[in-house]
């Protein structure tokens, strides 16, 4: 096979850690000001998308490892990402409510994709169990993260340039 799924999912943990290590540079260039609600917002997203990212890239691995056969590897994979994102929307829905961020096209595409690739997830849980609608789901995941520090470097790059 020319292509492995292990190949994405490292990838996918490669990049996240790169964006989270990067949001740590944006937060120090950037000002309290006015917008830093919003602008602690996006960074929360970032991180917690960051980390979702590289966790739930691991996940299929360590399945894997434990002797999961894949089918079993990636229902309880998608399932496992349906009940976190249920939990963050919760969460983000309330929070959201008080702090409005400045919209974004890259954060209304990213967001887009993921979640298409969330959708994905549900008859990937219930009938497919296959792998590719989960590969896809962490490229998209990994896509919205992206979208979300180009939003948050555009968003420190205006405040230091209108200043």
């Amino acid at each position: 096979m020319l292509f492995q799924p292990d190949m994405v999912l490292t990838s996918a943990i490669e990049v996240g850690i790169a964006i989270a290590g990067f949001t740590g540079i944006v937060i120090a260039l950037s000002k309290r000001d006015a917008g830093a609600d919003a602008r602690a917002l996006l960074v929360s997203i970032l991180l917690l998308t960051s980390i979702g990212s590289v966790s739930f890239s691991f996940l299929p691995m360590l399945l894997s490892l434990a002797g999961l056969e894949d089918s079993t590897v990636w229902c309880v994979s998608s399932s496992a990402f349906l009940v976190y994102i249920a939990g963050v929307f919760t969460y983000r829905s309330r929070q959201i409510g008080s702090v409005r961020p400045r919209s974004s096209a890259p954060v209304m595409v990213g967001g887009s994709l993921f979640i298409a690739g969330v959708l994905l997830q549900i008859p990937n849980a219930f009938a497919w169990r296959a792998a590719w609608p989960y590969l896809v789901l962490i490229v998209a995941y990994v896509l919205y993260s992206f979208s979300v520090f180009v939003t948050l470097i555009w968003d420190v790059w205006r405040d230091t340039h209108d200043a």
